[in-house]
């Protein structure tokens, strides 16, 4: 499972490092702290989230026609099929 290494640079900059896993994050973070005089440093596992993308479809009025009172309405996003 992939890792995330989150940390804070000397100069106050924010630092991200991915690894393949812990172990690798691990000794990311020993050489930040040894090399780089890194003293901020965490690790986060990432897991995929599942997201479904949905079609959304939006009304818009012509110019020509916008008087109208209809003409501010948006139509509700469309449920899948």
């Amino acid at each position: 499972m992939a890792h995330m290494v989150i940390f804070r640079r000397p100069d106050g900059k924010p630092g991200y490092h991915q690894a393949d896993g812990v172990d690798d994050a691990v000794r990311f973070v020993e050489m930040l702290r040894n090399q780089e005089k890194v003293t901020d440093a965490r690790i986060f596992r990432m897991e995929e989230v599942p997201i479904e993308v949905r079609a959304y479809y939006k009304v818009e009025v012509v110019a020509e026609e916008a008087d109208t009172p209809a003409a501010s309405m948006v139509a509700a996003p469309v449920p899948p099929s």
